[in-house]
């Protein structure tokens, strides 16, 4: 050790040796196989990287769960796990991180999927695996950030983009692919296409693919098509998701609310785009997540099955109304496919969805609060029902006055306007929502649908005057009616039982800032 010293110590001869030296340990220090310099500081060495799950080019099918699993060994750090292990897929993007994760989401297509290992001083190193997802996936048009389906004004441009990926045949294309919407039926083909003709309403889209031994898979997207903001009272109906209407169905759905705009004139507040949450149940149909803004009522149309032939037809009310005034801003309309059939046969689907449509806009709904138009209320549901008084009326003074203008003076039954108390022919659903049955027979707002028609009179519009509607009363059919004291039906003409289609379900208050409570 003391002759090494000496030397080491000693003239420039000895300090080259001396330099050597110490090259030579720095190089065993680093290891035989590195390149290291005279400074004695080795190469930061990448990562080494193997993906042990999944295996290579291994098929798997839409919404399978994908065991990934990988390891990184570093040089100098060892063993990497955690945010320095990062998994990307070049479909999908960012899959996760770490050694070992499951997902269930990827979409259908030809995966290159990529496990980035990174050191502590920055050095990657990458494996890489192909992953075949076979399925179908819609990527155009994509819900809203909040979750809410896309939304787009009529006669604006939508692209539709989709793929679907066959473990036998691969990428399908061009006819195999094909868009249709439950409005507006086949909308287009092949991977991608645009179109400015979609139907105002809310579309359910749905791609079909169809492999070459016939096989079929679908996938579906929401797409919300609404008119711009327009002068005088605006009723958008839009059918929930799924649901399909004959022509005949449509052209009576279409036809109320021609009527119905008729009726109602004047523009209300609209109320400016806000994030309305998922709705869910109103009125009896499905509505979707919603945030947009609403000129004036948009109005959702469900055909389900609900008690069989003969039983309750439908339900129809609001769930969201304009806090302060209590009129509507979405209401739903339910009707049993069981019983479309007889609607039709009888005439009686325009009428009916009319009827319904009026309950939307608050008919037989509000009449207690706000406005308090409802005096000795007869459901025994009703927080002011009194089994001794149920001589039921409303108060308006414009369904008053038109009452008295088509022969009311002469009515001597009790209070004005008789509104319906009859529990034995009538279910509870029916009462205090609708005109008195007995006294108004035929009339639309009544609990029984009367073929062959049943007119919209003067004290029904007026009804909606006294609830803050601008009305046209030169809207109105041809009624007329002797009012007298009656029990039972006037008539012995078919009809159909209306009760129990006034929603009680609850309803919420919506301020101008989207801000939402509820009043029922």
């Amino acid at each position: 050790m003391q002759r090494l010293e000496a030397i080491l110590s000693g003239g420039s001869g000895v300090r080259l040796f001396g330099a050597l030296l110490v090259l030579a340990l720095g190089a065993a220090a680093c290891g035989g196989d590195k390149d290291c310099s005279v400074t004695n500081s080795c190469p930061n060495q990448p990562p080494a990287v193997t993906i042990s799950s999944p295996a290579a080019n291994a098929s798997v099918d839409e919404f399978q769960t994908v065991t990934f699993t990988g390891t990184a060994t570093d040089p100098e750090d060892g063993a990497l796990s955690g945010a320095a292990l990062v998994w990307t897929s070049s479909i999908d993007g960012a899959l996760g991180t770490g050694t070992s994760f499951t997902r269930n989401d990827l979409s259908s297509g030809d995966h290159v999927v990529t496990l980035t290992a990174t050191d502590g001083d920055g050095r990657s190193g990458t494996a890489t695996r192909n992953l075949l997802v076979t399925g179908i996936a819609i990527t155009s048009p994509a819900e809203q950030a909040s979750g809410a389906p896309a939304t787009v004004l009529t006669g604006a441009s939508v692209t539709f983009t989709g793929s679907a990926t066959d473990a036998e045949d691969g990428a399908l294309s061009g006819g195999s692919l094909v868009w249709t919407s439950n409005v507006d039926g086949q909308i287009g083909t092949g991977a991608s296409f645009s179109t400015t003709g979609l139907s105002t309403g809310m579309h359910t889209v749905t791609l079909t693919a169809t492999d070459s031994d016939m096989n079929e898979a679908k996938a579906t997207v929401l797409v919300i098509v609404k008119p711009p903001t327009a002068a005088g009272y605006q009723i958008q109906i839009r059918w929930s998701e799924g649901v399909e209407l004959t022509a005949a169905q449509r052209t009576a759905v279409f036809d109320a609310v021609t009527k119905l705009q008729a009726v109602i004139t004047g523009d209300v507040p609209n109320l400016p785009t806000s994030d309305l949450g998922v709705i869910g149940n109103c009125g009896g149909a499905t509505v979707p997540h919603l945030q947009e803004s609403i000129d004036d009522v948009i109005i959702y149309l469900e055909f389900v099955p609900i008690d069989g032939p003969n039983g309750t037809v439908g339900s129809a009310g609001p769930c969201l109304v304009r806090n302060g005034t209590a009129l509507t801003l979405v209401g739903g309309m339910r009707f049993d496919t069981d019983d479309l059939a007889a609607l039709e046969s009888f005439g009686l689907m325009d009428d009916i969805i009319l009827h319904e449509m009026m309950h939307v806009l608050g008919f037989g709904i509000f009449w207690e609060s706000p406005v308090d138009f409802l005096e000795e209320p007869s459901d025994p549901s009703n927080p002011s029902y009194d089994a001794s008084m149920t001589d039921t009326h409303f108060t308006g003074a414009h369904a008053i006055a038109q009452f008295n203008a088509i022969g009311g003076t002469n009515y001597t039954g009790g209070a004005i306007v008789p509104v319906e108390n009859d529990a034995i022919q009538f279910s509870t659903g029916s009462l205090d929502g609708h005109w008195r049955e007995s006294e108004f027979d035929e009339e639309i707002m009544t609990p029984a649908a009367d073929v062959p028609s049943n007119p919209l009179s003067v004290v029904t519009i007026g009804s909606f005057e006294d609830l803050g509607y601008a009305v046209d009363y030169g809207a109105a059919d041809t009624y007329n009616q002797t009012f007298s004291i009656v029990f039972g039906p006037q008539t012995e003409s078919p009809s159909i039982d209306l009760s129990g289609d006034v929603w009680r379900g609850p309803i919420q208050a919506v301020d101008p800032d989207g801000s939402r409570h509820r009043i029922r």
